[in-house]
């Protein structure tokens, strides 16, 4: 059936509403208290529409259609962080097959301790991950799937502050002095790249790129979330690497420090 109607901009409005009687009367009284509101039917079925979808859709059906209308249009490096942060959530049944309008503040605490404690990772991780589903709802209540976000209010676990070392360039020297020549070696490169331990242990020859018209070079390395990033290596660091590495065309750049330090 149909619903002749003139909306508050006072367009006339000829709107489908259902083939059965009963039901399209009961819409077409709601029609006629919207008019006298002042809202527009159209957009208000659309709402409900929503609403409806809202609370059928979960986190594991909507983070395609995220993708595709955000996602997409992120870096090649938050894309993967998104994936990664996705597939970790994948795998709490309670949390990504749960409608986006059931989802709770107790389920994600729940997941997040659940993720330390059974992972081992850090409150980093575990809120990363928190602002990853959140960021997910703040688009779901963009486009219009839900009225509100169900995690206002869920605060982020702390984190560890930053260790700060302060040290002199003569400290520096009078350590590396005192030290083996491997160790010193893997310890000043680290001074000089603020490279982690795993990072330099496992760092091989391949994933150096030393550059020809500077005295510098990039290093690719996979970091947090599995992505492969390019860090820049000043001089001082590509003098200690070049020194390292002597000849050699592949293998580990430390490898007589390996078994030392692991």
């Amino acid at each position: 059936m149909r619903f002749h109607l003139r909306n508050p901009q006072g367009k006339k409005r000829r709107l489908s509403i259902g083939k059965d009687y009963k039901y399209t009367q009961r819409l077409a009284v709601k029609f006629s208290d919207w008019l006298l509101e002042g809202k527009d039917p159209e957009n208000e079925m659309e709402s409900n529409r929503q609403h409806e979808i809202g609370c059928l859709v979960t986190l594991r059906d909507f983070y395609s259609i995220f993708m595709k209308r955000h996602g997409c249009l992120q870096s090649k490096n938050m894309q993967l962080s998104y994936h990664n942060c996705y597939k970790n959530i994948c795998r709490c049944t309670k949390l990504v097959d749960k409608p986006l309008k059931s989802l709770s503040k107790g389920i994600m605490i729940d997941y997040m301790h659940l993720r330390m404690k059974q992972d081992g990772v850090g409150p980093a991780t575990v809120n990363k991950e928190f602002n990853f589903v959140r960021g997910m709802l703040s688009r779901a209540i963009e486009w219009g799937l839900i009225a509100h976000n169900p995690l206002k209010g869920v605060k982020k676990f702390r984190e560890q502050e930053k260790r700060r070392v302060n040290i002199t360039p003569k400290q520096v020297r009078d350590l590396l002095e005192q030290l083996p020549e491997v160790i010193a070696n893997i310890s000043e490169f680290a001074v000089y790249s603020g490279f982690r331990k795993e990072n330099i242990l496992s760092l091989k020859i391949d994933q150096i790129r030393f550059h020809d018209l500077t005295p510098t070079a990039g290093v690719d390395l996979v970091i947090k979330g599995g992505r492969c990033e390019t860090f820049p290596l000043e001089k001082e660091a590509v003098r200690v690497l070049k020194r390292v590495i002597g000849n050699r065309k592949e293998g580990y750049v430390f490898i007589k420090g390996l078994d030392k330090l692991r």
